[in-house]
């Protein structure tokens, strides 16, 4: 059984054909889903499916893409509703945002005392941004769980995550083959601290085309090649992987 833990399946461009999408997920072995919001729709739509299906649970959060006419309190009214599982996907982006690092700033620190009491991890987004981000958890060291998102860019960056009691996320960029710091990082952080994702319908693994939406079926792709790197097998990294979404996010099935 595999868990993919960052599927954007509340987008426009899996409206037409979800539940096509969810079967062929099905039949490569992915069986629950964590559907992260973005801004106010995505995160009304995160719940949505994730009240009509029990195999999906929703995480809800002010993206940091996305925090322009937002209030990041507005998540608040889903943080004790049981299919509401994480606050995320929230962090600091400076490859898009560059020049809107303070706002940034605040309305991360918000949407982490909104996670803090209602006692929910967060999925973290840190693009370009990781050491500003881990500044501003550093102080919560111990008193906040989560998920680095896609953090397959820098080893150091990822055992620093590690360090605080975060997991790190693993998707489509370590089916790279030039993706370097990526294998490094898969095959020295430890199994039991390594998250399956696919940011679906982003970063699309190979050798599927990349132009190609990506969907949680592939995620069986990003599986067998943590498997490959570490020489163990599929079962271990299933099971495993698995485990720890299961711990982080609470899940009951």
């Amino acid at each position: 059984m595999l868990i993919d833990t960052h599927a954007h399946l509340n987008l426009e461009v899996f409206q037409k054909d979800l539940p096509y999408v969810l079967n062929r997920a099905s039949q490569n072995d992915v069986k629950y889903f964590i559907v992260p919001g973005l801004e106010h729709k995505t995160n009304e739509k995160a719940v949505e499916l994730a009240i009509k299906n029990p195999f999906i649970k929703a995480a809800v959060g002010i993206h940091p893409c996305y925090w322009c006419n937002e209030d990041p309190f507005s998540i608040e009214q889903y943080l004790s509703l049981p299919q509401v599982v994480a606050v995320g996907e929230i962090g600091i982006d400076l490859y898009h945002e560059k020049d809107s690092l303070d706002v940034q700033k605040k309305i991360l620190q918000l949407q982490i005392q909104l996670a803090l009491k209602y006692n929910l991890p967060i999925i973290l987004h840190a693009r370009s941004s990781f050491d500003e981000t881990y500044e501003i958890l550093k102080p919560y060291q111990y008193k906040i769980k989560g998920v680095f998102h896609c953090l397959t860019t820098h080893l150091r960056e990822a055992q620093k995550a590690v360090e605080l009691g975060f997991y790190v996320g693993i998707g489509g960029i370590v089916t790279y083959e030039n993706s370097f710091e990526a294998h490094q990082i898969v095959k020295t952080i430890p199994l039991n601290k390594l998250f399956l994702e696919t940011d679906s319908p982003f970063l699309t693994p190979f050798p599927i085309a990349k132009n190609k939406r990506n969907e949680p079926a592939f995620i069986k792709i990003i599986a067998e090649k943590i498997a490959n790197l570490r020489n163990i097998s599929l079962e271990e990294v299933a099971l495993q992987t698995s485990q720890n979404a299961k711990k982080l996010f609470s899940l009951d099935f």
